[in-house]
């Protein structure tokens, strides 16, 4: 997958995330305890590691690249 598509597509998610999150805060929802548990251990950390990746996404990429290369154990 390229870099341009594969950000794309965290892009999208981290707003669909930070949508949900709002959602989440701004209703009733917070009053019952799935949403709470999916907003606290599901969203909330997919949340964190799309915008992690996005930021660091250059220097993943150097390292996939160093794991994928001949002798890169030596």
């Amino acid at each position: 997958m390229r870099p341009v598509h594969l950000r794309a597509i965290l892009r999208w998610a981290h707003i669909g995330e930070a949508a949900f999150l709002a959602l989440y805060l701004y209703s009733p929802l917070r009053a019952d305890p799935i949403w709470t548990g999916i907003a606290r251990y599901v969203v909330f950390p997919l949340a964190g590691l799309s915008g992690l990746w996005m930021w660091q996404q250059a220097r993943f990429a150097r390292w996939a690249r160093r794991l994928r290369a001949p002798g890169a154990h030596a």
